[in-house]
């Protein structure tokens, strides 16, 4: 039962703790077994803040549960809580189901489309059309979808496979061009290619060690 809190800036005190920082964002995930410690955390914000000049906007500051449980759980601060939270730009609910993001990006989708439509009808055709899609709908769908496609079950990525479809279906997209889930796949093994290789990469510290296997074959 992980609670994650966003707020402007943390500094962690507990090592079950976890704190993410981005720019002027920082997530804070708190195991249920450590939500004592959130009011600790919450003051350990402030000071951090005063001594770096900054003033903690507790009013922007949110907070959510994420739980499979169906019973009520007491707050520990005085945060808003949410029923869904956008991270990065991608949104998920207290059962981290991503359905929110979902809908987003076929609302989306709908606008992209008739962009497009205007854009054609103002002249703009064949390739460079193909490639205005790819950098506008594609880019749009495919933001970060490593991190949360394996969450989605099979009605979700059927509407993202939709959404393709009908870009090709309108010609505004090769009709050859891949689904959805190639589009993952490679980029999860770009992804992965990058973790590997870079050993200065952010995860490349979470993958086990080398091996190094020697095989006694017969001659």
């Amino acid at each position: 039962m992980p609670y994650l809190l966003n707020a402007s800036d943390l500094r962690p005190t507990d090592q079950d703790n976890i704190i993410f920082k981005y720019a002027d964002d920082t997530y804070l995930i708190v195991p249920g077994s450590n939500i004592q410690t959130i009011p600790m955390e919450m003051q350990h914000i402030s000071e951090w803040a005063m001594r770096h000049n900054l003033k903690l906007n507790e009013s922007k500051s949110k907070e959510i549960i994420i739980s499979l449980l169906k019973t009520h759980i007491p707050a520990a601060t005085q945060l808003t809580r949410l029923e869904s939270l956008k991270v990065l730009g991608v949104t998920f609910n207290t059962k981290l189901s991503f359905e929110p993001h979902i809908s987003y990006i076929i609302q989306s989708a709908a606008s992209s489309f008739y962009g497009l439509k205007t854009l054609r009808a103002h002249g703009l055709t064949g390739k460079s059309l193909k490639d205005v899609t790819q950098a506008t709908l594609i880019a749009r769908i495919m933001y970060a979808i490593p991190a949360w496609w394996v969450f989605l079950n099979v009605a979700e990525k059927d509407r993202i496979e939709s959404v393709i479809k009908k870009g090709k279906r309108y010609g505004y997209l090769p009709s050859d061009f891949e689904n959805a889930h190639s589009l993952v796949e490679s980029m999860e093994s770009k992804l992965f290619d990058s973790v590997r290789y870079n050993t200065n990469h952010v995860l490349h510290q979470l993958l086990p060690p080398e091996k190094d296997i020697y095989y006694n074959q017969r001659q």
